[in-house]
């Protein structure tokens, strides 16, 4: 219900509801999309607060997978810089490699991000997140030809009930180069083929901040309406 009314809008409904949970249950899913609400609803003062109680307890695992969650929040808001905070404080938390790789390219430092994401790709080449990050970064950093040939092998990837995610990944390549037609195309047959709604995804995901009030995008985001 938390996420729903987000989704409509009403932060005051979502913070009202799952306020009283969080300090009772400690459960991620309600973590984030209370957070969301209050970056949303440019509750920083409460946000604050969350936080600072949060990192009393939470491992350096969680606690990167929110601040993760938070600067794509504050990106899909038009707001850099506190997405660049988040982001900056999962570089200064012990992270994974997949976490580190993701602040780095979420803060737009791709030369940085190309090397953890060249090594998670040699480890699972069958990552298509990973697989398209990489190939962002190395369209960012001038490597067009390497971009393009990576992204045309995730073709030899596509096998049955991948439930549009590899579609999914190939509209975040698409859109972040500039590519939009491909970018939506992308984009109908990942929804057309099961890749859910979620609260980082579609009109939750920085990749798509340009199509918001484009009609085609507006297609997908009523496709099962």
């Amino acid at each position: 219900m938390g996420t729903a009314y987000n989704e409509l809008g009403d932060y005051k409904k979502a913070k009202t509801l799952l306020e009283p949970i969080s300090v009772k249950i400690n459960n991620s899913r309600i973590y984030n999309v209370l957070t969301q609400a209050y970056v949303k609803s440019n509750d920083s003062i409460k946000l604050l607060q969350f936080m600072d109680r949060f990192a009393l307890t939470a491992d350096s695992e969680s606690l990167n997978d929110l601040n993760l969650l938070l600067g794509k929040t504050f990106l899909v808001a038009e707001n850099s810089d506190k997405a660049s905070n988040h982001f900056n404080a999962i570089v200064d938390n012990n992270p994974s490699n997949k976490h580190l790789a993701e602040s780095y390219y979420y803060n737009n430092d791709f030369e940085k991000a190309e090397d953890i994401l060249l090594n998670l790709y040699k480890e699972d080449s069958e990552d298509f997140g990973v697989i398209s990050k990489l190939g962002v970064s190395y369209y960012k950093n001038g490597k067009v030809a390497k971009a393009t040939e990576l992204i045309n092998s995730m073709e030899n990837l596509r096998t049955a009930y991948q439930f549009g995610s590899l579609d999914y990944a190939l509209a975040q390549y698409y859109a972040a180069i500039g590519e939009k037609d491909k970018a939506i195309e992308s984009l109908e047959k990942s929804i057309a083929n099961g890749y859910l709604y979620r609260i980082t995804s579609y009109h939750n995901d920085s990749h798509f901040i340009e199509y918001l009030n484009d009609p085609k995008f507006q297609d997908v985001l009523t496709y099962w309406h």
